[in-house]
């Protein structure tokens, strides 16, 4: 299940997740806080029907991890959206990752993405939650230029389906309010046409991609201290 959320309501919906307990008699569920991450995202232009490729970028110990991925839409409803993500390379070059975003309007979105993650755990098993924020830029130009959006991100992860949660009492008091998302992120991220990185970016990789992370390392912290 994924939902927008409005800025507004950010600070009310992490803190329902990372909050004392004592002010959510509902939250019936353990809420284990995970490590935040932030992570690349560059959608490309090669799409077929519903089916999306994209590369994600983000640090990995000493370095930088870069995997190429396809995702496609196998079942939608009202309630949940059904995804099939492969993994075409898990570790991707950084010569292979500039050949990609240097071809002619290679990338049709890109955004930074700050994940602040949180694991739920109950008698009926587990479910992954990933408070979202999306921080669009165009590739061809590092600034950031989009406003940020942010998304929540239900996942069944062992055990609990995702019908029943939905009907329990902490989520009808505290997320039922937010919107469901019915268009992807890059759709929403996307700033202008399909673009490429240029030839300094391209030859200077590592450098591009441990600018975009700083900037959205700094955002983080920005969020956290607020």
């Amino acid at each position: 299940m994924t939902y927008s959320v409005p800025f507004s309501a950010v600070p009310g919906v992490y803190d329902s997740l990372a909050g004392p307990r004592t002010r959510y008699p509902e939250r019936f569920f353990e809420a284990h806080n995970r490590p935040p991450r932030t992570v690349l995202h560059f959608y490309l232009a090669a799409t077929e029907g519903v089916s999306t490729r994209r590369l994600r970028v983000w640090r990995r110990g000493g370095g930088l991890a870069i995997a190429l991925e396809s995702k496609r839409v196998v079942r939608e409803d009202a309630l949940s959206i059904e995804k099939e993500e492969i993994t075409e390379n898990p570790d991707l070059t950084l010569q292979h990752a500039a050949g990609i975003l240097s071809a002619d309007a290679s990338v049709i979105s890109s955004f930074i993405k700050n994940k602040y993650r949180f694991k739920l755990q109950s008698a009926s098993g587990l479910l992954k939650v990933s408070l979202d924020q999306m921080l669009p830029f165009q590739a061809d130009d590092p600034a950031l230029l989009g406003s940020q959006f942010w998304h929540l991100e239900i996942e069944e992860a062992g055990g609990w389906p995702l019908s029943d949660f939905h009907e329990t009492a902490f989520f009808l008091n505290h997320l039922a309010h937010l919107p469901p998302l019915r268009q992807s992120k890059w759709q929403l991220a996307m700033t202008t046409g399909p673009v490429r990185i240029g030839t300094s970016a391209a030859k200077h990789l590592p450098e591009y991609f441990s600018e975009l992370l700083a900037k959205g390392e700094r955002e983080r912290l920005a969020v956290r201290h607020s």
